[in-house]
């Protein structure tokens, strides 16, 4: 009977390791069919195009666009640069350096406004009248370098150049000459003022304290200068040709 109870148990072991566990094995299986997957990770976003750099010349739709653009206009000289006939009859050349020359005498020019054409010269030596009193004290005449002529008829003094002045040419108007070697024109104030000497005789000289100030208007052809000074002398320049101006 023990003999037959150890069989037992053996055959039972036996058939256990055999195929007893498969139910297991089954469960397992099933279990993991069971299990719903975990999700996939989501795809990575892409990346955003990043424009090739201009190091080197390397973008061809820039380098076509440059290719094809055309290059900016050289500006040339302003339009007043060139050759004169001054009113005084005598050539004047505006160089595009901003400089004037008319024979001995030299200036500079500047732009007022551009859009009217408009500009200054000014020039670099003051005006001097030279003048001649007449044998009878009450009348003078002269000019300056600059070819303008003077003449003026004594309203106050008893002799020489001190008194009162009816004057014309540089100025229009009254100009006193004073004792103290000044002079002015109108009774208080005026755009003429300077000092006087004796030249010897019935001469004196009137250097002016400011220089002279073209305001200028060139017309529409380039073909004209006209304007007037701070004096209120009118001043005009033709243009002439050939001109070897830069």
């Amino acid at each position: 009977m023990a003999a037959v109870l150890a069989l037992a148990v053996v055959g039972g072991v036996v058939k256990m390791l055999s195929g007893g566990g498969s139910s297991q094995t089954v469960q397992t299986a099933q279990t993991a069919q069971t299990v719903p997957a975990a999700p996939a990770a989501p795809a990575a976003a892409p990346s955003p195009a990043v424009p090739p750099s201009d190091s080197g010349n390397s973008n061809p739709f820039r380098n076509a666009v440059a290719a094809t653009a055309p290059s900016p206009e050289r500006s040339g000289p302003d339009p007043i640069v060139g050759c004169y006939m001054w009113f005084t009859n005598g050539p004047v050349v505006i160089r595009s350096n901003h400089t004037v020359a008319g024979g001995t005498f030299t200036a500079n020019w500047k732009v007022l406004n551009a859009a009217n054409r408009t500009y200054q010269l000014l020039w670099d030596e003051h005006p001097a009248e030279n003048v001649m009193i007449s044998l009878d004290q009450n009348s003078l005449s002269g000019g300056d370098q600059y070819g303008v002529r003077d003449s003026a008829n004594r309203m106050a003094g008893n002799g020489g150049l001190v008194g009162i002045w009816n004057w014309t040419g540089l100025v229009q108007g009254l100009v006193t000459v004073r004792p103290d070697g000044s002079f002015q024109a109108g009774p208080a104030s005026g755009v003429w003022s300077g000092t006087w000497q004796s030249l010897g005789g019935s001469g004196f000289r009137l250097t002016a304290s400011t220089l002279p100030k073209d305001t200028l208007t060139l017309a529409a052809d380039s073909s004209r200068l006209s304007g007037k000074d701070n004096y209120n002398i009118a001043i005009s320049g033709v243009r002439t040709e050939p001109c070897s101006v830069n």
